[in-house]
């Protein structure tokens, strides 16, 4: 792993893997706690919006939808600094 190159390609696999690993948990507890799998993707526009829904299960759905948020915005960061890793890398 002495190569740059392949030690930003073994970072970037890494961080994929773990993000892929969290998003699959994230969407398969919303898709199968909550609704059936066709509305999950309105899920937080439900759960906010419909006030039949008490305060509590909101509150919990957001600290548990929370980290799969973060893990979207984290991989739109990283996916920039990885570009600009394999650009100065590929430069040399």
């Amino acid at each position: 792993m002495g190569n740059p190159l392949e030690r930003v390609t073994h970072q970037i696999a890494r961080d994929l893997t773990i993000l892929t690993i969290l998003n699959f948990f994230c969407l398969i507890f919303f898709s199968r706690f909550y609704f059936s799998s066709h509305t999950s993707l309105f899920l937080p526009y439900l759960i906010l919006f419909n006030s039949s829904f008490p305060y509590i299960i909101k509150f919990i759905f957001y600290i548990i939808y929370f980290p799969f948020l973060m893990t979207q915005l984290f991989l739109c960061f990283k996916q920039k600094q990885w570009q600009t890793d394999l650009f100065h890398q590929l430069k040399r």
